[in-house]
């Protein structure tokens, strides 16, 4: 028999090992073609993202379409949602509107489907980027509040925050600075507690270009020293320079050129600053010689040229257009109007072609001072520009405000929803309890009635029981009693004189027919006796004392008060004592105890008889044998009283009894 089981047993082990080998080949073989799928997805990306910026077209279409074949056979959502966001960072930076929509839209549905709130909110905020990009604010706006949402609702404070920035930073260009502060400060806190620097830098200073407009340049200055604080010792210096440019720009605007300049060649002294950030190098080099220039100074004339130059070398169309500005206004205080037509003119020009507005305004203004002759053209053509500025933002503006009003629509429609859904609980609850309440008092009262009527039947019962005493008592006093009295009357008057025996015989008689006539007097005395009230305290100690003898044992007993349960009825009264006795009675048959103390006390309207011994005690989980203890109970029960009993081997018994007088 042992050598079947032990047979057994192996081939058991030798099947779980083979099922267990199986499983393991298995998910090594999908876990490799998977690692093999990732390689080839890695390969053809980095092939496609140096086709990007090349313009073989039909390579990099033929690359996507190895890129979708090899995404269709990944398992992992998690990783098909992590190419999907790569593939469109690619086409962000491509520009490629077409894949934007392709593989963002692919992201997010595959992130709406799972309920992943931070991809939700990635994508939204691809989206936004790609709008931002092309100025397109409302549409911007309207996916960096869905992300901003999306984040808040994964509890992602920091790019919730930083949502909070770009929608302020829209609502800056759109000029409306009031709103564009608000979304700062809701950013704010949560990017200074977490330290991250570089985002409060740009909270920052983007305050400081709203508090130009609302509060004055001094303020700005104030905002722009907060931001250049921030980032000190903190191994950014490219921020540093552009900090101390914006600085200089804001003291050339206070007309305190000295200050302006000393910012700037602060700036300039950066280490490495040309060859790590050369359009903010040639920013500076710009600023610097206008700056010097309006102050009246030759002293850095030749950085204008500089500066055009480095622009036109990075194809910084804009640069490039700001220093041709410059460079006709330097011209025309030269007296050298041509060359400042030419400069005006071709500012003009690549601001029209790169639709650069601001510029184009500048350039016409300064071609209407450098042609009078054409002045009239010029500024038709600058209000046509201007007015065609105003219009697209308040296009734009009404977009963003309409993105709003409808998310204000949503949130109050939401927030109307939610109120009712509270209201409905709210109302269903108070139901749910008045039902309850309306339950327990129709229970209550059932109960009070039904307590009430045991009552009124208990007082019809003693009543008959004491009518039925009367009638005994009576019987015995009038009828039986004087029947024997009678008897032992003439029994008394006979005559036995003649034989001694027969006296003493009958006198003997004569003895027990008093004694009994004796007896039931008393019987009768005593029936008549228990219609009367019953003084618990003295028969519960009288109890307690006759016990005592009985079983041998010390008694204490305490009662609170004479009186105590003087207001109980009769019925009551006889169990309590009918519950002591049987208590008592257990003592002397299981306990053996040498001490029991009986104590009756009342705390408000509750009475409490307790009665202990320092007997074996008993586990009052197990069920004993005997009709006592039940007796008890459905004693206690009849009462309406709560009986608890207490015990353990060893350790003795106490049972209380909880009763309410009222």
């Amino acid at each position: 028999m042992s050598f079947k089981k032990s047979y057994y047993l192996s081939l058991i082990i030798v099947g779980l090992v083979v099922v267990s080998l199986s499983l393991i080949t298995l998910i090594q073989k999908d876990t490799k073609q998977q690692d093999q799928d990732i390689s080839q997805f890695n390969k053809h990306f980095k092939a496609l993202k140096t086709e990007a910026l090349s313009h073989h077209k039909e390579t990099y279409n033929d690359l996507h379409l190895k890129i979708d074949s090899l995404i269709k056979d990944f398992d992992h959502l998690d990783i098909k949602q992590k190419v999907y966001q790569e593939l469109t960072e690619l086409a962000l930076q491509k520009n490629d509107s077409h894949l934007l929509y392709k593989y963002n839209g692919l992201s997010l549905n595959l992130a709406k489907k799972y309920k992943d709130t931070i991809a939700i909110g990635l994508s939204h905020w691809d989206y936004a980027a790609f709008f931002l990009k092309h100025q397109k604010y409302g549409d911007a706006f309207k996916h960096y509040q869905k992300a901003q949402k999306a984040f808040s609702e994964n509890r992602h404070p920091y790019y919730e925050a930083k949502m909070w920035y770009n929608m302020a930073f829209i609502k800056g260009r759109l000029k409306e600075y009031t709103e564009s502060e608000a979304f700062i400060y809701k950013a704010l806190p949560y990017l200074r507690d977490a330290q991250k620097h570089k985002q409060v830098y740009r909270c920052y200073t983007l305050l400081s270009f709203i508090y130009e407009d609302l509060e004055g340049l001094d303020v700005a200055i104030k905002y722009l020293s907060f931001a250049l604080e921030t980032i000190q010792n903190k191994e950014l210096p490219y921020l540093e320079a552009a900090t101390l440019n914006n600085l200089g720009l804001i003291y050339h605007k206070k007309k305190n050129f000295q200050k302006a300049l000393n910012y700037f060649n602060e700036a300039l002294s950066i280490d490495d600053l040309k060859q790590v950030k050369p359009s903010l190098y040639a920013r500076l080099l710009d600023n610097r010689a206008y700056t010097s220039f309006t102050y009246g100074e030759q002293k850095y004339q030749s950085d204008f040229e500089k500066a055009l130059e480095i622009r036109k070398a990075l194809s910084n169309k804009a640069g490039v257009i700001l220093s041709q500005i410059h460079l006709a206004e330097i011209h025309w205080k030269r007296k050298d109007t041509t060359q400042a037509i030419q400069y005006a003119k071709e500012a003009v020009k690549r601001a029209q072609d790169i639709n650069l507005k601001r510029e184009l305004l500048n350039g016409l203004l300064l071609l209407a001072k450098f042609e009078p002759h054409m002045a009239d053209q010029h500024m038709n053509t600058w209000k046509v520009t201007h007015d065609e500025i105003e219009h697209k933002l308040r296009k734009q503006r009404h977009k963003v405000a309409k993105v709003q009003f409808k998310t204000q629509e949503i949130k109050g429609e939401a927030d109307r929803l939610k109120m009712h859904k509270q209201l409905l609980v709210l109302a269903l609850t108070l139901g749910a309890l008045l039902s309850l309440t309306f339950y327990l008092y129709i229970r209550q009262k059932n109960k009070i009635k039904r307590i009430k009527y045991q009552r009124r039947q208990e007082y019809q019962l003693q009543l008959k029981e004491e009518e039925e005493r009367n009638r005994i008592a009576a019987d015995l006093h009038d009828s039986i009693l004087g029947k024997l009295f009678g008897l032992r009357i003439h029994w008394g008057l006979l005559d036995f004189k003649n034989s001694l025996n027969a006296e003493n015989e009958h006198r003997k008689h004569l003895n027990t027919l008093s004694q009994l006539e004796k007896d039931i007097r008393d019987v009768a005395h005593d029936l008549k006796k228990q219609n009367k009230d019953i003084d618990l305290a003295s028969q519960l100690e009288n109890i307690g004392r006759v016990k005592s003898q009985v079983g041998a044992f010390d008694l204490t007993y305490k009662a609170q008060d004479q009186e105590i349960g003087k207001d109980l009825t009769l019925f009551i009264k006889k169990h309590l004592l009918a519950i002591t006795e049987e208590v008592m009675q257990n003592v002397i048959k299981h306990a053996q105890a040498t001490h029991v103390s009986i104590e009756i006390k009342k705390t408000k309207d509750t009475i409490h008889l307790i009665i202990s011994d320092d007997g074996k005690g008993f586990k009052t989980k197990r069920r004993r044998k005997g009709i006592g203890l039940d007796n008890m109970k459905r004693r206690a029960e009849q009462i309406n009283a709560k009986l608890n009993i207490k015990s353990k081997p060893g350790k003795g018994t106490t049972i209380v009894i909880k009763l309410k007088e009222s």
